[in-house]
């Protein structure tokens, strides 16, 4: 009786990276500095928007047509608001999670060593982000022009919104949408710096920070373009 064939042996596994990982937990915990710092820049477009805005109230004016403007405009400055919010916190908990992996890769190179020098890292605390402030209300007296007052009791169709301070709210939101992705392209950059050769996972982990839904980032993002078109 003849014994059965062997089995096949199993597939040999996939090789590795053809460039060896240089890992410097130094560089690491740069990096989750700079995010730390992001926090700032984060915080700074956020404010600056808030204030540009509050400067404007009252553009759009308080006939008709500006409070159907203005049923879409406020919902929609919210979620902005809400978006640097959660930003920021994103970028937080990013510092923190980077400055964790370079004092464990620290302590990884001394375990190898046989020795820990010591020295090791010192923890982030990222800054902690208030809640969404409401929207300044772009609702007011609009455009205060004589000519134009007079035509809007003449006509009570007549917009009495200020075109001109319309026109810089737009530009408010345009420059929280540069200041946004500024702040992403910088940080985007400092990643591919620390992972070249990973770089395909470093950049899907960065374009789809909380899974299948899309980056906060990106929310921001789109969310300005809208608001920004007068």
């Amino acid at each position: 009786m003849s014994s059965p064939a062997p089995s096949p042996l199993a597939p040999a596994p996939e090789p590795g990276p053809a460039t060896p990982v240089d890992i410097r937990p130094e560089d690491y915990y740069r990096v989750a500095q700079d995010f730390l710092a992001g926090q700032s820049h984060v915080m700074r477009a956020y404010e600056a928007l808030g204030d540009g805005l509050r400067d404007l109230s009252g553009a759009a004016g308080d006939d008709e047509p500006a409070q159907k403007f203005a049923e879409s405009y406020t919902p929609a400055v919210r979620n902005i608001f809400d978006g640097f919010v959660r930003l920021h916190e994103l970028l937080g908990g990013i510092a923190r999670g980077i400055a964790a992996s370079a004092e464990n890769h620290r302590r990884a190179d001394a375990e190898a060593a046989g020795a820990d020098p010591g020295g090791g890292f010192p923890p982030l605390w990222p800054d902690k982000c208030p809640a969404a402030a409401e929207p300044p209300p772009i609702l007011g007296d609009g455009d205060s022009n004589l000519l134009a007052r007079i035509s809007d009791w003449a006509n009570p169709y007549y917009p009495n919104g200020d075109v001109a301070r319309m026109h810089d709210v737009a530009g408010k939101f345009a420059a929280a949408r540069d200041g946004v992705t500024t702040i992403a392209d910088d940080l985007h950059a400092q990643l591919r710096s620390l992972a070249s050769n990973t770089l395909p996972k470093t950049s899907t982990r960065w374009r789809r920070s909380g899974g299948a839904s899309p980056s906060v980032r990106q929310h921001c993002w789109r969310r300005c373009p809208p608001p920004a078109t007068p």
